[in-house]
């Protein structure tokens, strides 16, 4: 393996060709995310025999169980059901909004004016107690 530190050049050209890596992989291009994933591990110095040395030694990596690739096929699901819900909540308040005639931004009673309410409010029959030795 090549020891890149004190060789900018070959830091930035893998810090480049990393981020390329995982855009692709998120834009979903696995053939050029794969392109690339290749040329990293030729700047970094890792070659095929390294891989076979490792397996060799560790045993290949298992494949996913199609248990995992459900689960994770249900979580994207679940996210977009999830994603839809919102959606649909923000519409509901757009709607709600319109048919009351607010629009969001009128100013709520503040909570002196219900604490005012409260105080003035009779105790409905309910005595304090009186202190001790008052007559």
């Amino acid at each position: 393996m090549v020891r890149a530190q004190g060789n900018a050049q070959l830091i930035q050209k893998l810090t480049d060709v990393s981020t390329a890596t995982s855009q692709a992989y998120a834009a979903g291009d696995t053939a050029k995310a794969s392109q690339l994933q290749r040329e990293l591990y030729q700047l970094a110095g890792f070659a095929r025999a390294d891989t076979l040395a490792i397996d060799k030694k560790c045993g290949q990596v298992p494949p996913v169980h199609p248990a995992q690739i459900r689960l994770d096929a249900l979580n994207a699901e679940g996210n977009d059901v999830l994603a839809k819900i919102r959606a649909l909540d923000e519409q509901a308040i757009q709607v709600q909004k319109e048919k009351s005639g607010m629009n969001g931004e009128q100013p709520r009673p503040s909570l002196g004016s219900d604490q005012e309410v409260l105080r003035r409010r009779p105790l409905g029959g309910i005595q304090r107690p009186r202190a001790q030795g008052a007559g």
